[in-house]
């Protein structure tokens, strides 16, 4: 039984690493996609009136701010440390709440 858990604790491990790696491309993908359109928006005078025309003045999102503020987020996201249960833990000491159990109404 024990050599059961462990193979499927490799599978476990096996699959999440998997779906690590397809998040990591469909992020890719994504800011790639975000750049091709940024620069369809800068040397497209027909798709800048379309865009202007429907996002009116979220337009100026679509020439490469959109895709700076995406890839910004994914390097912050990949290059920070992952959380071990040793960081939750000491997250979840600083969130103690501050309870008062027999507080006194003050008369008016």
């Amino acid at each position: 039984m024990g050599r059961r858990s462990a193979s499927q604790s490799f599978r476990a491990e096996q699959v999440a690493w998997r779906a690590g790696m397809m998040v990591r491309a469909q992020s890719i993908m994504t800011l790639l996609l975000m750049v091709w359109l940024a620069a369809e928006y800068n040397y497209n005078a027909a798709f800048q009136s379309l865009a202007t025309g429907t996002l009116g003045m979220f337009g100026f999102l679509l020439g490469g701010t959109l895709a700076t503020i995406y890839g910004g987020t994914l390097i912050v996201m990949y290059l920070s440390p992952p959380v071990t249960p040793a960081n939750r833990e000491k997250a979840k000491r600083r969130e103690m709440a501050v309870m008062v159990t027999n507080a006194q109404r003050l008369k008016s």
